[in-house]
């Protein structure tokens, strides 16, 4: 049988009593398979924010890992946001999306702190990429 201190006990109820208090680099930091030897610290935050879903299953894998896969969506259309997840990321990534029916891919690299609103419509995906000075999203 084994024990815990009162402490370490203390320490493990804080921690999951305390939702919303970790950061993207406590649960993601993804290291690009593009350049196995010598691979970017991952230091740049990249959010993933997907747009319009109408009740369908978002599944996002990223360098063939699964990010994100949940049940999403919009519950107010002023806006459109349907959910979001974040991960620090540095170099080239080989993302696979897909929302309900919808599937597809995107290569690209990671050079600065990146947002990619992610949606589908008629069973075609868009993804489009802004950097940290996106005109109007001041």
């Amino acid at each position: 049988m084994v024990r815990f201190s009162a402490t370490i006990a203390a320490c493990l109820a804080a921690m999951l009593l305390a939702p919303g208090t970790s950061h993207a680099e406590d649960q993601c930091r993804l290291l690009s398979r593009y350049d196995p030897a010598n691979p970017p610290p991952p230091t740049h935050l990249v959010s993933f924010i997907f747009t319009g879903v109408e009740d369908e299953l978002v599944v996002l894998n990223v360098d063939e890992a699964p990010l994100f896969e949940a049940q999403l969506t919009t519950k107010d259309w002023s806006t459109e946001f349907s959910g979001a997840t974040q991960c620090l990321m540095a170099g080239r990534y080989w993302v696979n999306l897909k929302i309900g029916g919808a599937e597809g891919n995107l290569h690209f690299e990671v050079f600065e702190n990146t947002t990619l609103y992610l949606s589908a419509r008629d069973g075609v995906l868009t993804f489009n990429i802004w950097g940290p000075d996106a005109p109007g999203l001041d």
